[in-house]
């Protein structure tokens, strides 16, 4: 486990958190509310969570280069916990009128386990980068006309 990777990746976690905040409502307050619109804000939301999960623990696992999967999912964890905490003090917030149950430990392993897969993978691209060779000419070939 990597404390510099987590703290990272949960600062990621949490500015992208705060964009996905501003930018939902701003959406809201600039649509027409049809039923397209409403789609459309919807898809974005998700798109923006799955965005926020991926790229923090894709950071936090390219970070550490090892245990990718426990960094990431610490990390959704982490930053789930904190975005629950940020959304319940919001007063137009889906989370304020739910009491933290399920619903909150659901958020928890779905985001752990998205965010685990992007550490996982994070960390698998810093391990190929490491097992290249460092010199370029090894894989230069002459090719002779």
């Amino acid at each position: 486990m990597d404390k510099k990777a987590i703290a990272i990746g949960v600062a990621v976690f949490a500015g992208l958190y705060v964009f996905h905040a501003v930018v939902i409502p701003l959406m809201v307050s600039i649509s027409d509310r049809n039923i397209l619109s409403g789609s459309l804000i919807w898809l974005v939301h998700q798109a923006l969570g799955i965005f926020t999960c991926a790229v923090a623990g894709f950071v936090s696992g390219r970070i550490a280069g090892d245990s990718g999967f426990k960094n990431g999912f610490i990390v959704g964890m982490v930053g789930t916990i904190i975005s629950v905490f940020l959304a319940s003090m919001m007063p137009v917030s889906p989370v304020s009128s739910y009491p933290l149950g399920v619903r909150v430990i659901a958020w928890l392993m779905v985001n752990g386990a998205i965010t685990g897969l992007a550490g996982l993978f994070g960390a698998a691209t810093k391990q190929k980068q490491k097992s290249k060779p460092e010199n370029d000419d090894e894989k230069k070939t002459d090719f002779a006309a």
